[in-house]
């Protein structure tokens, strides 16, 4: 029988990530303080320092954690249409539910989690090379959604399947913009009927021909 592998103790940066998680957890945000992080991690102040510039890095790189779980949950939603064995009508469904639900606790608390990591990125630049990763790994997999689509003659193959894939994302920071408008936030049932409108818009148009991949150009950015 060959030995278990060795399990790699937490590094210093992952024990002081994991105690903030627990303070906040505890006692929120706001009441966080370096000394219960350290303590909590037994660790010393001076830790904390070599590994962020402040109290108020240590917060975001926790938050950019979370941030880091959802997209990876998005990204596994993405991947799971681009299923051949999937009937158009289930491409359909998982696609509608990824653009219409407004009211998701965990679509909310993503796109508010990611609205935190963009206001953090001109300052601190791990944060910004980490946006910059998980955002080209979503729009790849939107990009892959909308040729999956394309093939189902679901949207106009004439359409670049890039700029398919970032308009697809707009409906996100509509939704923020709601989330703030309070008291003038649409329902969900009307934010539904308006983004299912403007997916329609993407369709094929009626006398369009079947699309011919082996010609396409398109390549995976």
């Amino acid at each position: 029988m060959s030995p278990s592998p060795k399990v790699r103790p937490p590094s210093v940066r992952e024990r002081l990530l994991g105690a903030a998680r627990d303070v906040i957890t505890a006692v929120g945000e706001d009441n966080l303080t370096l000394a219960k992080v350290v303590e909590r991690a037994g660790l010393t102040t001076g830790a904390v320092y070599s590994n962020f510039a402040n109290r108020e890095e240590l917060i975001v790189a926790v938050h950019l954690e979370w941030f880091a779980s959802l997209v990876e949950r998005q990204i596994r939603q993405l991947n799971a249409l681009v299923d051949p064995d999937l009937s158009d009508s289930e491409f359909a469904a998982g696609l509608d539910d990824l653009l219409t639900a407004p009211d998701h606790s965990e679509a909310r608390r993503l796109r508010w989690l990611r609205v935190r990591a963009l206001a953090a990125a001109d300052r601190y630049p791990t944060v910004n090379d980490a946006l910059v990763s998980f955002q080209r790994r979503l729009t790849q997999g939107w990009m892959d959604v909308v040729v999956e689509a394309q093939d189902r003659q679901l949207i106009d193959a004439s359409l670049d399947p890039a700029a398919v894939a970032v308009a697809l994302e707009f409906p996100m920071f509509g939704l923020i913009l709601a989330d703030l408008a309070v008291g003038l936030a649409p329902s969900s049932q009307a934010w539904i009927d308006v983004v299912q409108r403007m997916i329609i818009g993407l369709e094929p148009p009626p006398d369009a021909p079947p699309p011919d991949r082996l010609g396409n150009s398109f390549d995976s950015r």
